[in-house]
């Protein structure tokens, strides 16, 4: 369900999600924290040059295209869904496309209706998540198709 990058809305609904069941007075003072600190992220990461905020949000990105750390043989595999209100999709597909272009082996499942990291709870359910992780791990070490 990642990589992302961080988008003020997607942000605010990821960290919204404890406080859902809240009573309504705990609720507003949770919501308006949230508010404010996802305020103060959102313009130190996107108003703020990389280097800034590099070892928490870029860094981890482009860490993942480090052939430092790892291998150019290994299999990149990436799972998500457009109803993922947290990750956005397309930044899921852009990372993919980058991490092929580097010259990684990759892989992607699209899982229609799921939420995030609730893949399993998508399209085929778990019969259909668990193959695909199989088939990912059999891929990694090399058994099944190339």
């Amino acid at each position: 369900s990642a990589p992302g990058i961080p988008r003020f809305r997607r942000d605010i609904h990821a960290l919204a999600v404890p406080a859902r069941k809240l009573p309504l007075f705990p609720w507003l003072m949770f919501m308006s924290i949230t508010y404010v600190v996802v305020s103060v992220v959102y313009v130190a990461v996107n108003w703020m040059p990389k280097s800034f905020w590099h070892q928490l949000v870029w860094g981890p990105t482009f860490a993942f295209y480090n052939k430092e750390l790892f291998d150019e043989k290994c299999l990149k595999a990436y799972v998500y869904s457009k109803e993922d209100l947290a990750i956005d999709w397309r930044d899921v597909e852009a990372h993919a496309k980058t991490t092929e272009g580097k010259g990684y082996r990759v892989l992607k499942k699209l899982v229609e209706g799921a939420e995030h990291v609730q893949m399993f709870r998508g399209k085929g359910g778990e019969q259909d998540y668990w193959g695909w992780v199989q088939r990912v791990w059999g891929l990694g070490i090399g058994v099944g198709e190339k």
